[in-house]
């Protein structure tokens, strides 16, 4: 978290996974085989940053891979501030999240 000395308001905040599970799959980003699939990825995305998928303006939503992990990299746009998402492509587990006034 990023606070705000004088205010006590949290300006920013992210965080990651403790440690790897070791399972990282190879399925595509359809959903098929072992992925949750990148339109349920945006959904809990979108539904952990508080929206719905019709409120926000996606600007990224790609499956890669990520300290061993295959995952979601979800980013999207909501009232002048940015989300970006690390989504755990296996389970559906946020492993990243971060919000900042968009520039």
């Amino acid at each position: 978290y990023e606070i705000d000395a004088t205010t006590g308001a949290i300006r920013e905040k992210s965080s990651e996974p403790l440690k790897n599970s070791g399972n990282t799959g190879t399925s595509g980003s359809t959903g098929s085989g072992n992925t949750i699939g990148v339109e349920q990825a945006k959904e809990i995305a979108v539904r952990h940053a508080g929206f719905t998928v019709s409120d926000v303006v996606f600007s990224k939503a790609k499956l890669d891979h990520d300290d061993g992990f295959l995952v979601y990299e979800i980013e999207f746009l909501k009232n002048g501030r940015e989300y970006e998402y690390t989504v755990n492509a296996l389970t559906g587990a946020i492993l990243e999240f971060e919000s900042e006034t968009h520039r």
